[in-house]
């Protein structure tokens, strides 16, 4: 299956140049706007960038973007030959996160992380709160639990680890937490050397019971991952009872995305094949991951990054060498088909999932180029039976040349979320 209905809706924008603290129930964000947020990653100065989205779901003029400096550095990371990519410059996924009116960051070139604020009646202008240092270099991704009111960041430069900081009770600093080792094969260095041998992807456990990374292969050995049991007593990851498990049927883990709150089960993307369903087991303290389908994509060259819709019951996997959507099963991990996207743009990075009842949801993805495409999933008012209502679709290519280099635009987030 091949799904080819386009609508191009091509639109020119350009930058324009920054509380509730605690993050609150979707409820009460029901009629507030909305935005989505990428961070661009430049050794000039980390900021993060905000398009307002219409209630149609497709974002706004380019009058309305706005970048919002987080005072800290960004890093590119480098391939074999010394030259940073064009894209992906950090080679992981959530970069930068959206929880309640929460927003976080990572800054590799200050080897630290930043934390706003997101005004429900300005999302477009989240304020900057705190900052705080990481204890090792080349932060790439973060995680956040809110029930855990806990953020960690992976770093995968020469000095690897993960570092976890509270939210300050009234919400306005990041503090120190704990500090885990990583069990890393290679000595990196600093920029790091990617994409193989680095970390990908760190996130928490639906269930918030295990903090787990993503560890790349280097292409000889496979990839791995990691976790670390929460402490029922301290509310933090415990690095004494850290544990590794290392499928051969996946080589370079890169994202990863559980499928349902309730579920063991995860998609890992893997640029080596496309990537595989695994499942998470625990014993006592012991976590294994086995391969429950490999996922093969045809004519893939860099299948990275991932989402899944649990309304839809659909995963959606990014291509960083395609403009197209891949459509993935959840259970059985066979490809069912694309949403073709637009030509232009080349390729498509990070992504997540937004969007109201009355629309349904939609999928906002960085381009290779200079942009965001945005398809429309199904799932609003009037779907069929199954929740999916008509094909999903490309809707819009905006294009953000305006805002100058893409070569550091990282991470997505929506808000509210």
């Amino acid at each position: 299956m091949r799904l080819t209905k386009v609508i191009s809706l091509v639109a020119a924008t350009s930058l324009a140049s920054a509380s509730t603290i605690a993050p609150r129930n979707n409820k009460y964000h029901r009629h507030d706007k909305r935005a989505i947020y990428f961070l661009d990653n430049s050794p000039n100065g980390t900021s993060i960038v905000s398009v307002p989205v219409e209630k149609d779901g497709t974002l706004s003029s380019s009058s309305d973007a706005v970048r919002t400096p987080t005072g800290e550095l960004g890093l590119f990371s480098v391939d074999s030959n010394g030259v940073a990519p064009m894209a992906d410059t950090l080679v992981s996924q959530s970069s930068l996160l959206v929880s309640g009116d929460f927003l976080f960051n990572v800054n590799p070139g200050s080897n630290s992380i930043s934390l706003f604020s997101i005004p429900p009646r300005a999302p477009t202008h989240p304020i900057l709160l705190s900052s705080a240092t990481v204890a090792g270099e080349f932060p790439n991704s973060l995680a956040y639990s809110s029930s855990l009111n806990l953020v960690c960041a992976v770093s995968t430069g020469a000095k690897t680890g993960v570092s976890c900081f509270r939210v300050s009770r009234r919400g306005k600093k990041l503090v120190p937490a704990v500090d885990l080792a990583i069990p890393f094969p290679t000595n990196q260095t600093t920029p790091p050397v990617g994409p193989p041998s680095t970390a990908s992807h760190i996130l928490f456990s639906p269930d918030d019971r295990s903090l787990i990374l993503t560890i790349k292969g280097d292409g000889a050995t496979p990839g791995y991952f990691v976790s670390y049991p929460i402490s029922a007593e301290s509310g933090a990851p415990e690095e004494d009872k850290m544990a590794t498990s290392r499928p051969g049927e996946v080589a370079i883990n890169f994202s990863l995305s559980f499928l349902t709150p309730s579920s063991a089960g995860a998609v890992v993307t893997d640029p080596s094949r496309g990537g595989a369903l695994i499942s998470f087991s625990r014993n006592n303290d012991s976590t294994a991951v086995t391969v429950d389908a490999a996922i093969d994509v045809a004519n893939q060259t860099a299948t990275c990054w991932s989402q899944y819709s649990e309304k839809l019951g659909q995963v959606y996997m990014l291509d960083g060498g395609s403009p197209d959507v891949i459509l993935v099963s959840p259970e059985t991990g066979e490809v069912e088909g694309f949403i073709e996207g637009d030509e232009n743009a080349a390729g498509l990075f990070d992504a997540i999932i937004g969007g109201g009842a009355e629309k349904g949801e939609f999928l906002y993805v960085l381009q290779a180029t200079a942009g965001i495409s945005v398809f429309e999933l199904g799932g609003g008012y009037g779907c069929q039976a199954d929740g999916k209502g008509r094909e999903p679709q490309l809707v819009q290519s905006v294009d953000l040349g305006a805002l100058g280099s893409r070569q550091g635009w990282m991470g997505m987030g929506y808000y509210p979320n």
